[in-house]
C-alpha cells in the first residue's frame, strides 16, 4: 500500500488517515495477506511547492509518515519507508515527475519500485513459509 500523498494534499488529519489505514491493514491481515506499507512521501520536493513552504510541507509529511508507520506496524504490516531514498532522487531529478509535476513519471515509478522491492520480497518469502 503506497499511501499518504492524497491525505497530505487534502489536509486529512494524520490520526484519521492512520486510523483508516490501520482498518484496511487489519482487514487484509485477517484475510491472510502479507501487507507492505510505504507511508506518506516527503512532498516538499514536489516542484510546484514554493520554497517558502517546503519546511512546513516536509514537517507535515514527516508527521503523517510517522503516524501511518506506527499504526501500520501495530496492525501487522511491514514498513517500506522509502521516503529518504526516493525523496532525494526526486529532489535531484525533475524528470522523475510526470508533466503535471506531481505524479511520478515512468522513471519515477522505477525509482519507487526499486526502493520497495526488498521489503516486498521479504513479505513474499514470509508468505511462502
Amino acid at each position: 500500500i503506497i499511501v499518504g500523498a492524497n491525505d497530505l494534499t487534502h489536509f486529512v488529519a494524520p490520526q484519521h488517515a492512520a486510523a483508516l489505514l490501520g482498518e484496511a491493514i487489519r482487514t487484509l491481515r485477517a484475510a491472510g495477506a502479507e501487507v507492505v506499507v510505504a507511508p506518506a512521501p516527503d512532498l516538499s520536493m514536489v516542484p510546484w511547492v514554493p520554497p517558502q513552504m517546503r519546511a512546513v510541507v516536509q514537517a507535515a509529511s514527516r508527521t503523517l509518515r510517522h503516524e501511518q508507520a506506527r499504526v501500520a506496524e501495530a496492525a501487522g504490516a511491514r514498513i517500506a519507508d522509502i521516503s529518504a531514498t526516493s525523496a532525494a532522487a526526486f529532489a535531484a531529478d525533475e524528470t522523475l515527475f510526470s508533466p503535471d509535476r506531481f505524479h511520478p513519471s515512468s522513471a519515477g515509478y522505477a525509482v519507487i519500485t526499486a526502493a520497495l522491492a526488498p521489503v516486498i520480497h521479504a513479505a513474499a518469502s514470509a508468505a511462502r513459509r
